[in-house]
């Protein structure tokens, strides 16, 4: 009104009513206006009142309705928290109402674990300072022992005043984590029962490795002993020959000595399959000449009997590869067999070839007999390992019962298989296949000529030869002593490694034969040091040993040595090994 009142003043100045009244107008209408936006305004107001109050009843009654969680509202004013709402739902989970929370808000944080109260802390400040939403697990320890966990989400709002009020909802995931827990549980159970299982089968594989070791350090002592027993023997009967005996006596001694080495190496055999450690030659093949050695090997028993021995080899493929040796042994186990069990009549060896390829052929070798037979029953079990016709097999007839199991064995790591067939009081066949490779053209069989008597040919050529003898067992000393003095070599003795050394260091030597295990210095030290002595780089070393496993040969041709010899030694292999040595000895080496 005093706008007005100017206003009339002003236009009474100018005497002009007109304009007075013109802007009296103009004011009324802006009153007007003004009075119906301020009512619009009012009316918006308490629409959105109604609106905002309609939508906190919705959010509190969906709050106080949640079966397990409860809706919160959240404020920090001034550094100060308070909570301006919280549902129902606190009460069913927590224990405390929403008026003692609204009151006091430290009696819902009290319960909080500290662990989950810093890390909530530390979160929300985050959340804050990145204006994100928060989301947690948190864990409240009740006042009656139980744990609670809850999950927690809600978002911040900042006012232009700097009030923060957080809104958010907390669910109940007790039930879950503890599910977690006991899955938890049996997973670390079963690691647990995984773990023993793993340490148990450990336990077991060291064990079994253990007994692996103990057996075959077991076999290597017990082949060490037998041998060197045995190597005096077979020296003794070649002397014993020389100095008189009848024949007849020479081969039943020599007999007995072969008897006994052919029981150790079916042993030692045995060993080797059972390790993975028997490996199979691949050289040229004369199968008719391998069929001979064995019937010449057992003539001497069969001529005893007076069976009747037959070999019948059909046309085969030229040309093929395999191991003689073990083949021969394979043969030489069935022979021998239908020999010891066949009073009368006749063993025939038969060799023929079951199939042809490109690149190899299956041949089959088969020994018949006139002998006792074996009963059906019986027959199946015989290629397994100590296992005889029946008890009184081997009182009445001997053996180990490895000769099948071995041929068995052998057949298998040459590509095939093994079978028999009999019938009691008639005879048997026993039989086995053997997949060879064929070779080249050019690869033919070593030549199977004889060659000039050794001893002959040491005495012509090497007469008056230095030889050092490195032996601990005096009987075996003696006996190679007078071995080497007949093929016309000076001699000289040393009962340990390191005697070897300093005779060597004096004196020089044309050939040393070292034995492997002797007191004081064992021949493989030995032989490291005589190779450092001047003079001694090409001397030939000749291991001389008891120990007959490939590794020994190994452990002596990395220390030095020439060439290996096992014991028992035949005094015609001990000639012809020192022939080859010192006519190598002699080769002007490689440039």
């Amino acid at each position: 009104m005093a706008n007005t009142s100017t206003a009339f003043e002003a236009l009474k100045g100018f005497g002009s009513f007109y304009a007075m009244s013109q802007l009296l107008t103009v004011q009324l209408i802006t009153l007007t206006l003004i009075s119906m936006n301020s009512q619009r305004i009012e009316y918006e107001y308490a629409r959105s009142e109604s609106r905002l109050r309609e939508s906190e009843e919705q959010v509190r009654s969906i709050g106080d309705k949640l079966p397990d969680g409860f809706v919160y509202r959240y404020h920090i004013r001034n550094e100060k928290s308070f909570f301006s709402y919280i549902s129902a739902g606190v009460e069913k989970m927590l224990g405390v109402t929403p008026a003692e929370v609204l009151a006091n808000p430290q009696c819902l944080f009290a319960m909080m674990a500290p662990e989950s109260l810093t890390q909530y802390m530390a979160d929300e400040a985050r959340c804050l300072r990145e204006r994100i939403e928060y989301a947690g697990v948190l864990l409240f320890l009740l006042p009656d022992g139980r744990k609670l966990w809850l999950h927690a989400r809600s978002a911040p709002t900042v006012s232009p005043n700097g009030d923060v009020a957080w809104v958010g909802v907390a669910v109940d995931i007790t039930k879950l984590k503890e599910a977690e827990a006991e899955l938890d549980k049996h997973r670390n159970h079963l690691e647990e029962m995984i773990q023993e299982r793993t340490l148990a089968l450990a336990e077991t594989t060291l064990a079994a490795q253990a007994a692996s070791v103990s057996k075959t350090t077991f076999l290597a002592n017990m082949s060490h002993e037998i041998r060197t027993p045995l190597n005096a023997i077979t020296g003794m009967a070649a002397l014993i020959r020389r100095d008189g005996l009848t024949p007849f006596q020479t081969d039943k001694l020599e007999a007995a000595s072969d008897h006994l080495l052919h029981i150790l190496n079916d042993i030692l055999d045995l060993s080797k399959i059972d390790a993975n450690k028997l490996e199979m030659a691949q050289a040229p093949l004369a199968l008719e000449s391998v069929v001979s050695n064995v019937l010449t090997m057992v003539a001497i028993s069969a001529q005893a009997k007076r069976l009747t021995l037959r070999s019948e080899v059909q046309a085969l493929p030229a040309h093929l590869l395999g191991d003689a040796t073990r083949l021969q042994q394979a043969l030489l186990n069935y022979v021998s067999n239908a020999i010891k069990f066949t009073t009368a009549g006749q063993v025939t060896v038969r060799v023929r070839c079951e199939s042809e390829g490109p690149g190899d052929a299956l041949i089959r070798f088969e020994v018949t007999d006139t002998g006792i037979g074996i009963e059906p029953q019986v027959l199946k079990t015989l290629f397994s390992e100590f296992v005889q016709a029946d008890n009184s097999t081997t009182r009445k007839y001997g053996g180990t019962g490895l000769g099948l199991a071995i041929t068995g064995w052998l057949a298998h790591l040459m590509g095939d298989s093994t079978g028999a067939s009999s019938t009691p009081g008639v005879g048997s066949t026993f039989w086995f296949t053997a997949r060879l490779v064929k070779g080249p053209s050019s690869l033919e069989p070593a030549s199977q000529e004889p060659v000039d008597d050794p001893v002959l040919t040491l005495q012509r050529q090497h007469p008056g030869t230095r030889v050092l003898v490195a032996e601990d067992e005096p009987v075996n000393a003696e006996i190679v002593s007078i071995l080497l003095q007949d093929a016309g070599f000076a001699v000289d003795l040393a009962e340990d490694g390191l005697r070897a050394v300093e005779m060597a260091s004096k004196s020089a030597y044309s050939l040393i034969l070292m034995d492997m295990q002797m007191p004081r210095l064992n021949g493989l030290d030995a032989t490291r040091q005589i190779r450092q002595l001047s003079g001694y780089a090409r001397t030939p070393i000749v291991a001389m040993t008891a120990n007959a496993f490939s590794e020994d040969k190994a452990q002596c041709l990395a220390a030095g040595m020439s060439s290996f010899l096992s014991k028992p030694v035949p005094p015609e292999a001990l000639y012809q090994a020192l022939v080859q040595e010192l006519e190598a000895a002699k080769a002007p080496r490689d440039a």
